[in-house]
């Protein structure tokens, strides 16, 4: 991740080269991760009186998203837009945003314990305390075309994006029996909701409680996510049918970015929900 010697609260770019290339920056705090909790805790450190930088690589979770809703006084702005707000904010109050990736991360033990953090252009950042908010990336099914839909009409949150597709053919994308929580919340917001059960097991108690809610149940796994127009039209099914949609369900498998605090050291532990 990028560079930390700004004379002025300012965004700087991690390929770019200059005379502070190899100098390591003091700071009291660094935060890795410049999303929403990132820059959080950059906002109220700063205004804390403490030298903060947040190091963003930009790979806010939510990116692919068109818009995000449900968020108050930021109703239907792009993911990018509430990043360069929340920025702004952070350096309103003399706080660091830093564009760039941590490859290295050490603690440094002794009468003053301390992090170095070294930033992928060969910069390095000292900090008396470190702050991490780097996140999770989304592991999606392995169906062709799924991905390149993820955040638009592939989707995962009724309350992110339910209101753009009610009433709309809504196809449910099993993962696991918790598609079946899914399909109950897109339920609600549609009458038209098909669950692709796939290998997933589906008891019997399951099963009347779907088809007294009139959800459609496809026994098939899906071969291939189709899209018309630059829009998903449906979902080709491993036997060759074509269910046609207007959207699809499926929930990732969350990975959290672990990378820095398993070199601090810090354990990290599956959790199952």
């Amino acid at each position: 991740m990028a560079n930390m010697f700004v004379r002025s609260a300012r965004v700087l770019h991690g390929g770019a080269m200059n005379e502070n290339q190899h100098r390591v920056q003091h700071v009291d705090v660094a935060v890795v991760g410049g999303g929403a909790a990132g820059l959080s805790a950059g906002l109220v450190l700063a205004r804390s009186l403490r030298s903060v930088v947040v190091i963003d690589a930009g790979e806010q979770r939510n990116l692919p998203a068109g818009h995000v809703h449900n968020f108050l006084t930021s109703e239907g702005w792009t993911p990018g837009e509430i990043v360069a707000t929340g920025r702004a904010e952070v350096e309103s109050y003399g706080g660091e945003v830093i564009v760039g990736r941590v490859v290295e991360a050490v603690a440094q033990e002794g009468d003053h314990p301390s992090f170095v953090l070294g930033l992928d252009d060969g910069r390095s950042v000292h900090a008396r305390r470190v702050v991490i908010a780097a996140g999770a990336t989304d592991r999606l099914p392995d169906v062709p075309g799924l991905a390149e839909r993820w955040g638009r009409d592939v989707l995962h949150c009724p309350y992110c994006h339910g209101w753009e597709v009610r009433g709309r053919r809504i196809g449910v994308l099993a993962t696991s029996p918790n598609a079946l929580h899914q399909v109950g919340l897109f339920r609600q917001l549609s009458e038209h909701v098909t669950l692709v059960a796939g290998d997933v097991e589906l008891d019997h108690h399951a099963l009347m409680n779907l088809r007294v809610r009139g959800v459609d149940v496809v026994r098939e796994t899906a071969a291939e996510v189709l899209v018309t127009d630059d829009r998903l039209s449906g979902v080709r099914l491993r036997g060759g049918e074509v269910l046609e949609l207007d959207a699809l369900v499926v929930a990732p498998f969350f990975e959290a970015r672990a990378d820095v605090a398993t070199q601090l050291g810090l354990a990290v532990k599956e959790l199952e929900m």
